[in-house]
Parts: structure tokens; sequence; C-alpha cells
């Protein structure tokens, strides 16, 4: 019972002398000798560290476990602790005698800690550092260890999710660091929190530009007389399934795979769709099985459309050429239309007689944007189309 008592007293005058005052003393008091009768988490700690020192390892763990006994919330003592069991008793005996400190006290989120580190399967860890990290979200330490799970994770598949995941983890660490020392403080070796913190800086500025491009979807329209195409551009390896709908927001619908490579086919289309705007919905499942975000790329089908490729420059006139491939939407190729053209202005002063898609050639053209205005009129003038307004950019 006085034991106890002592041990209590002990344990609340640690607390009361802050983080900072009882790290200086643990500090001193390594410099020093072997504490024969030691009575506070100073003494104890300081004794264990100086048995590892010495190579005293048996010694060590009953010192780690002397000072156990004043529940202080550090990190670093357990990790030692836990270090030195697995190198001398087994993983299996470190969960163990962990485990048993944790199930005394499932409130202490450094137990919690230092139990899930131990865990062997990584999917499990993590569960256990998210959930942590929710009931405790101002203990730093734990979003290190997430941060580096996720990282560990990348080295397997480089994903938009675990990006983002490890980023939003390095994040909150530094941050709550910054704020209240969330991560220093719960360590009585602050160089080794130093270095910590400096080592998950480095990773999480090497994959900034990672962060930034991987995961992004686009696609590239092609409009037809007898449909859509879309060129879907991915930047993320790995990918398991690439999914679309267009004016559905939910993307069902899978592209297939290409049997040669065993990758997501990336060619949608040709769609017939009525003329009018459009959204084109995408979707990617990761190598995680992960599913993206839901990506929108707008459209327009015209009912006389044009498509600009653009040739090489001319360096004798510093222009360009290049040529639309134009026609009308729902034609068959063997329909024949007038179709009537100018660039930038609405005058409509080239004409030519052509299928229901067919290629214009131009040249001449200065860097910079355009705008192409074309209509189309069938062959014996029972339809006359609108004028289309297309714009178009010379690069």
């Amino acid at each position: 019972q006085a034991e106890g008592v002592s041990i209590q007293a002990a344990a609340a005058t640690a607390q009361a002398k802050g983080f900072a005052d009882l790290q200086t003393q643990f500090a001193t008091l390594q410099k020093g000798s072997i504490v024969d009768n030691p009575q506070t988490p100073q003494e104890w700690y300081s004794n264990a560290r100086l048995y590892q020192l010495k190579g005293d390892t048996a010694n060590a763990i009953k010192a780690y476990e002397g000072y156990f006994q004043y529940g202080l919330e550090f990190v670093d003592p357990y990790l030692e602790y836990s270090d030195l069991l697995k190198a001398t008793e087994g993983i299996a005996r470190a969960r163990e005698k962990v485990d048993a400190y944790y199930n005394a006290n499932k409130a202490s989120p450094t137990l919690d800690l230092a139990s899930a580190r131990l865990l062997e399967n990584a999917s499990e860890r993590l569960a256990r550092y998210s959930a942590l990290a929710a009931r405790a979200p101002q203990f730093g330490p734990v979003f290190y260890e997430l941060g580096g799970e996720y990282t560990r994770a990348l080295g397997a598949a480089s994903t938009a999710d675990l990006l983002k995941k490890q980023g939003d983890a390095y994040t909150t660490l530094f941050d709550l660091e910054k704020n209240a020392q969330g991560y220093t403080r719960y360590f009585i070796d602050k160089a080794l929190a130093e270095k910590n913190l400096a080592d998950a800086q480095k990773i999480f500025d090497s994959l900034a530009n990672a962060r930034t491009v991987t995961g992004k979807l686009d696609a590239i329209v092609y409009q037809y007389n007898d449909g859509m195409q879309f060129i879907v551009l991915l930047s993320e390896s790995g990918v398991k399934k690439l999914l679309y709908n267009i004016d559905d927001p939910q993307p069902t619908r899978e592209t297939g795979v290409v049997a040669a490579t065993g990758t997501p086919n990336v060619t949608i289309g040709k769609i017939p769709l009525p003329v009018g705007k459009h959204t084109l919905y995408l979707q990617y499942i990761d190598a995680n099985d992960t599913p993206s975000p839901v990506f929108e790329k707008e459209f327009n089908v015209r009912q006389v459309f044009a498509t600009w490729n653009q040739q090489p420059v001319d360096f004798a006139t510093n222009t360009f050429s290049g040529a639309f491939l134009a026609g009308v939407t729902g034609a068959a190729f063997d329909d024949l239309f007038t179709y009537r053209w100018s660039i930038d202005s609405d005058k409509l002063d080239q004409s030519q007689l052509g299928p229901g898609m067919f290629s214009i050639q131009v040249k001449g053209l200065q860097a910079g944007d355009h705008v192409l205005y074309l209509q189309a009129t069938s062959q014996d003038g029972s339809k006359k189309y609108d004028v289309e307004k297309i714009p178009f950019v010379v690069k």
C-alpha cells in the first residue's frame, strides 16, 4: 500500500514538473552512474539507458519495467523496451509483454501506439493507428507512424490515394509540432524526436511533385460523323479498372482490358450522341482496389464539327499549317455537303464539296488563338446548318 502511494506521488510530481524540466533531469542523470535504489521515474529511466550503454540488456529491461510503474506518456522508453525484447526474447514475447501493459491501461495513447507497432500485418497496424488518431488527434507520434506506414505502402504501389493519405498524416504531424510541440513533447530523447521529424520532412518534400501529378485524369475528345471518341490520359501506374459514363455522374461502365498488356483500355467509343452539351465522368480503381474520385470532362457535340490538327512551324515564314477534320454529325460517309468556312472572320469565303467527314487544309497561320467559322449545306440544298464558331489554338 505504502509503495503504491509512493509511486503515485512520484508520478504526480514528475507530471507536475512539466515535460521540459523532466527531460532535463533525465539527460542529467544519464551522465552519472547507476542508481542503486531508484525511487523516481527519472532514476529508473536513467538506469535503463546506462545499462543499455553497458550492454547489460537484462537489467536494462528490468529498469524500463521499473520506469513503467509511473505511467508517464513518453513514447521512446516503450520503443527502446520493445526493441530490446525483440532482440533478446523474440517478437512474440515482446508483443505479450507490451500488450499486458496496454490491456492494463487502454486509455493510454502511448501504450496503444507501442502495442500497434508490434503487429505483424500492415493493414492491422494502419487500422490501429487510424483509430488512435481519431480518438487522440493531438497525439503527434501516431501521425508519424501513419506517415511511415503509407510511405512503405507507396514502395509497393504509388497511388494517388496513398500519396494523399501520407501527405495528410505528415502535414498533421508538422502542424502539431509547430503549434504545441505535439511530437517532441512525447519524447525524452529530444535528439531522436528531432531526427524523426527531419526524416519525415525529407520524405514529404521528396514526394511533393508526385502528389501534384499522380492520380490526375483527363481525356482528349474527338468528334466524328458517326460518334464521339475519348482518349483517357492516366497519370497513375498499376490501375486495375477504368470506369466511365456520359451524363451520369456514377461511372459504372468498364472500358475493358488490353489483352496484350493487361492494362485498362484508355480508348472509349465511338459513341453516337445527340447534338448539344454533355459530360464525361471518369473513375479508376487503383492498384490497391481503392476507387479514385470521379473526374468530369465537359464537351460539346456540334452539328457541324471540326477538330484542329497542327503541323510543325514553317521556319521560312514563321507560320503554321494544319488540317481540320470536319464533318456533319449523323451523316453517312458518302453523303455530300458543301462546306463553307473562314478563319477569324464570318465571311465564309472559302468552300469545298466533301463527304460526311473530310479534311480542310489551311496554312499561313500565326501562333495564338483563332476561330474557325464553318457551315455545311447538303448537296441538294435541302439542309443548311447554322454556322458553327469553333475556337482553336495554334502553338
